[in-house]
């Protein structure tokens, strides 16, 4: 699909599900094939996590895997940016994965990566929220972002 940049080689999966309060997309510059097992893996797992705690307020959490490719970087490393739509009752969380985090790395070294940037945005959702609902504290969250890590984890080692 396209991203609105005419002639771009940017793939994007456009399959963030708004009925879902919790869910993930993937965008590849270039050459990041091996990755999709990780996005659908990692979307099954959120689809299959235990009620999510979401700030007051807020009614979606998006994660966006922003993978660098032959054809460019997005310039990060791990969690980039979150951002607060209160109009649109969602927080969206960018995860940036350069070459050299999936690049001739195993599924298992992929999916620690990913796994502890899931956890490491916990703190910046929390950090960022606060404008919405200061009293969110985010340990429901981390909770449910960590079992379904591990579920995603446990499944990408048993892929070859």
């Amino acid at each position: 699909m396209s991203d609105g940049r005419e002639g771009s080689a940017c793939r994007r999966r456009e399959a963030l599900d708004t009925k879902l309060p919790i869910d993930i997309a993937m965008q590849s510059l270039g050459g990041a094939h091996g990755l999709d097992v990780h996005w659908l893996g990692l979307k099954s797992a959120l689809c299959k996590a235990d009620a999510v705690v979401l700030p007051k307020g807020i009614d979606h959490l998006h994660f966006i895997l922003r993978v660098d490719g032959i054809f460019g970087t997005f310039g990060g490393d791990g969690v980039d940016r979150v951002r607060v739509s209160r109009a649109r009752r969602f927080v969206q969380v960018d995860i940036c994965v350069p070459t050299a985090r999936w690049m001739n790395r195993s599924n298992g070294e992929i999916a620690d990566f990913i796994c502890g940037e899931l956890s490491r945005s916990v703190e910046k959702i929390v950090a960022s929220v606060r404008r919405v609902d200061r009293a969110f504290d985010g340990a429901g969250l981390a909770m449910a972002l960590n079992k379904a890590g591990s579920a995603y984890r446990a499944e990408m080692v048993k892929v070859k």
